[in-house]
């Protein structure tokens, strides 16, 4: 019996030290992966707004902080006056809708030195 506590403490200690590293890796990470979202919310509104439409950016985070995968871009358009922001997905926009929300959103993306971006499954109802 002593040996298997030895043993959940140990598991415990490991948990804990695991817990606290990647407490330590989100800090590294969140605060510029938000950063870059507000410079591309910035953007995005700027260019819906040039349409005389409305759409902005938003990292979306769970409930459950540490579920990294479940971390979400949600990318909010309004096509029409008086229509309220709806996040970008098949059911809720046209295909022309759609494809006019991700080319703003691609020209909003940071530039870097790579002359090609891939963007997957942008019309899903969630953003990858």
């Amino acid at each position: 019996m002593k040996r298997k506590e030895d043993g959940l403490d140990q598991l415990k200690n490991g948990l804990q030290r695991h817990k606290q590293e990647c407490e330590a890796l989100k800090k590294s990470w969140l605060p510029e992966l938000k950063k870059k979202v507000e410079e591309v919310d910035e953007k995005i509104t700027k260019y819906f707004g040039s349409i005389k439409c409305r759409g902005e950016t938003k990292v979306i985070a769970p409930e459950n902080k540490e579920m990294y995968a479940d971390y979400k871009l949600d990318i909010r358009v309004a096509f029409r006056p008086n229509q309220p922001l709806e996040s970008l997905a098949v059911g809720r926009q046209s295909g022309g809708e759609r494809s006019v929300a991700t080319m703003l959103f691609l020209l909003a993306m940071p530039t870097s030195r790579c002359p090609f971006r891939l963007v997957d499954e942008i019309n899903q109802v969630y953003i990858c």
